[in-house]
């Protein structure tokens, strides 16, 4: 576990004052990336109202609640590795787990479906939560994560303040290497959003504009910053 990562994490979620997305990456993050990434979930398993969902490193819980919000489900449980991330997420009426994402404490097949948002990125073991999430799903495992063959995203990575909070993202091509396992049917990958942190308020409609059509053009969408990840197993029966 990289602790100074925890701490930094610990004094981000205990900022009551402040929304953690807003502070991390300004109101463009609260505006548009969080929704979407809440819409793309919910969309993905629309027809699921028996499902039982694991989201692992939930952080404070701000787009978990958009998700449960849109979701009909039938059980949602979320892991987080800080204390204050586990007590904001407690405070929202979310059932909250204080747990490491490379080694959970359930049982194989615990979930019908294991999801993570930028998560993966921080974990020293990206495989081994990879594994982890292949395990205790029955169904399916859903990610969206950093691009690593995002320049920009790379750029930014070299920064002390991405550095602090353990940011390495990894190319399409890695996550899908992580992933590797005989139970696995099916791996979906797809890139997506290219908004970046702080874009000033009255560029964004602009830059959502652009964004939106790059994630349509055939090779310039692999520079956007973000990707979705599905990955199926079979059929454990």
């Amino acid at each position: 576990m990289n602790k100074t990562m925890v701490d930094s994490y610990n004094k981000l979620y205990g900022d009551r004052e402040n929304n953690f997305h807003r502070t991390w990456e300004g109101e463009i993050s609260l505006k548009y990336k969080v929704p979407k990434y809440a819409s793309l979930f919910a969309d993905y398993f629309k027809e699921g109202e028996d499902l039982t969902i694991l989201e692992l490193g939930a952080g404070e819980g701000y787009l978990t609640k958009l998700i449960t919000g849109k979701l009909k489900y039938k059980k949602y449980t979320a892991t987080e590795i800080s204390d204050e991330g586990v007590k904001r997420l407690r405070e929202k009426g979310i059932e909250a787990l204080k747990m490491d994402a490379q080694n959970l404490e359930f049982e194989d097949g615990s979930f019908d479906v294991v999801c993570a948002f930028d998560a993966m990125h921080h974990v020293a073991d990206p495989r081994g939560m990879a594994l982890e999430m292949i395990r205790v799903a029955k169904k399916s495992v859903f990610l969206i994560e950093a691009n690593g063959s995002c320049l920009i995203r790379k750029l930014l990575e070299k920064t002390r303040r991405y550095k602090t909070v353990g940011e390495k993202s990894y190319t399409p091509q890695e996550y899908a290497s992580f992933f590797s396992n005989p139970k696995i049917k099916n791996i979906y990958i797809k890139p997506f959003l290219a908004v970046f942190p702080f874009t000033p308020p009255i560029l964004a409609k602009p830059a959502i504009l652009i964004s939106e059509i790059m994630e349509r053009l055939p090779l310039l969408k692999w520079q956007c910053s973000s990707v979705l990840i599905s990955v199926e197993k079979y059929d454990s029966k």
